[in-house]
């Protein structure tokens, strides 16, 4: 596989005559020596893809309450679910960065496979929004950061589209 390369010349563009221009090689997704990491201004690495445009932040409480009253999300999901949220700033529903070995352990799951998967689910089901990566650790690693995100799935979270449950 090649190397790409751009057009880089030192005079402004009006000026800048092909023979003036310099290629410049462009690290490609197989080529990333020498590319610095992503890094916001906090020192966190934000190399990771965020999920599409979040859907409407609410504080924990709130997004409690509509991920408990919403009929289209399983046991096991708002298990999980709930467990990511115990990690959120309680007032903006930000800032969940727990490890899946953590969230497996807290819902008793012995491999972090399961709680892989159902976090994809919930990302991709609304419930949460990925926006980059926690802190680094000790090992130089970094967890997924969440947010808090309730979808529009078409009916209230009230509680008004659960089934009645009989007595």
């Amino acid at each position: 596989m090649g190397t790409d390369y751009y057009w880089e010349c030192s005079m402004p563009f009006d000026g800048c005559l092909a023979e003036r221009a310099t290629p410049v090689p462009v690290p490609t997704v197989h080529d990333v020596s020498g590319m610095a990491a992503n890094v916001d201004d906090q020192g966190t690495d934000q190399s990771v893809t965020p999920s599409p445009k979040p859907p409407r932040s609410v504080n924990r409480s709130d997004w409690e309450w509509a991920l408990m009253n919403c009929p289209d999300v399983e046991l096991k999901p708002k298990a999980v679910a709930i467990m990511v949220s115990r990690f959120a700033d309680f007032e903006t529903g930000r800032n969940a960065h727990p490890s899946q070995a953590k969230i497996a352990a807290m819902c008793g799951y012995s491999k972090t496979e399961p709680v892989s998967n159902i976090l994809s689910s919930l990302r991709d089901d609304g419930w949460l929004y990925r926006d980059g990566k926690g802190p680094t650790l000790p090992n130089g690693r970094a967890n997924d950061r969440y947010r808090l995100t309730v979808p529009d799935c078409g009916h209230e979270h009230d509680g008004s589209a659960l089934p009645d449950v009989l007595k």
